[in-house]
């Protein structure tokens, strides 16, 4: 097993439900209401419920480890709905999320995998994220 698949599996349960997340910028919320073994079921601030794959999870922190971002090398969030705009790891979230049809997620990944503990963000712009 991974080290990235080993981690999520540590910590997939741990984020409680109904609790008020934030996305990198701060400036939107997030809640998680609902955790199956495979997504994560949030809602946004506006209202809009979304499915968020373990997939997209998992291809975030592989991205974070392969590229050796820590907080010595934090990583440009760069999240952008037009795909010709959005960074590498907004891109990989994306990609991965495949029942998205395309939707940027990792402004919602990413503070998710904050409550777990996997990663920091610092929600200055540029918005940076980083193992820990």
């Amino acid at each position: 097993m991974s080290l990235v698949n080993a981690a999520l599996n540590d910590r997939w349960n741990s984020v409680p439900l109904l609790t008020t997340l934030y996305t990198p910028s701060e400036r939107k919320s997030l809640t998680v209401w609902q955790i199956t073994p495979d997504e994560m079921h949030i809602s946004t601030e506006g209202g809009t419920e979304m499915k968020i794959t373990r997939s997209a999870f998992s291809a975030s922190l592989n991205y974070l480890l392969e590229q050796g971002h820590v907080a010595s090398h934090p990583c440009a969030i760069a999240s952008d709905q037009l795909r010709s705009e959005a960074g590498p790891l907004c891109l990989a979230a994306r990609d991965a999320n495949s029942e998205s049809g395309g939707t940027r997620v990792i402004t919602y990944v990413l503070p998710i995998l904050k409550e777990m503990g996997l990663v920091e963000i610092n929600s200055e712009i540029p918005n940076t994220v980083w193992l820990t």
